[in-house]
């Protein structure tokens, strides 16, 4: 698939499931960019104050920077307080994406999503990439985990930290629509 970001690798099974090759994640500070520095499990991390709590929140790069909470309880976050607060960190010079994270257990996580510059948002493929991520160089998970976002699963693997990441999920149709042919031809044009 060619995309703004480049051409993306996916397969499609007989389940309509789609298995999407996202790239290799990045912990480096200055790649992602984070001011955040590198902790105890190689990964960038610092403790975060948050409605009167302590929580570590962790930086990962997948092309987009995203900040990684965890926290014991989704509901006693104000998504769009917080999430919105947490975009314009100081701590990262392009702003973030903000994902809150709940461990269910070793193969299972919960999240909840404010992407930078849209808000809060039911899924993000990248951001699911860096919570699995995260989750694991902390210990939390295994290299592999299903991600539950409020508009669905994705199933989310990480054979080693050398690799690519793959992220699987269910494909439905939401929209269909009828592009112009005069505008095709202009995007053709614009784009030579």
């Amino acid at each position: 698939i060619e995309t703004l970001a480049g051409f993306i690798e996916a397969n499609v099974d007989n389940k309509q499931k789609i298995k999407v090759n996202m790239g290799t994640p990045s912990i480096d500070p200055n790649s992602i960019p984070t001011y955040y520095t590198v902790g105890s499990s190689g990964i960038p991390q610092k403790t975060l104050k948050l409605n009167g709590n302590n929580h570590i929140s962790v930086a990962v790069g997948m092309g987009n920077p995203h900040l990684i909470v965890f926290v014991d309880d989704l509901n006693s976050i104000n998504l769009h307080k917080s999430g919105k607060e947490l975009e314009h960190s100081v701590d990262f010079p392009k702003k973030t994406n903000v994902h809150f994270v709940k461990i269910i257990n070793d193969k299972k996580i919960e999240i909840l999503v404010w992407e930078r510059g849209v808000g809060a948002t039911n899924a993000c493929g990248t951001g699911a990439c860096a919570c699995l991520v995260a989750s694991h160089l902390l210990g939390y998970t295994n290299s592999q985990a299903l991600i539950s976002l409020p508009g669905g699963n994705l199933f989310i693997n990480w054979p080693n930290r050398l690799s690519n990441i793959y992220m699987t999920g269910q494909a439905n149709q939401v929209y269909k629509g009828i592009i112009p042919e005069e505008i095709i031809s202009d995007l053709v044009l614009q784009s030579d």
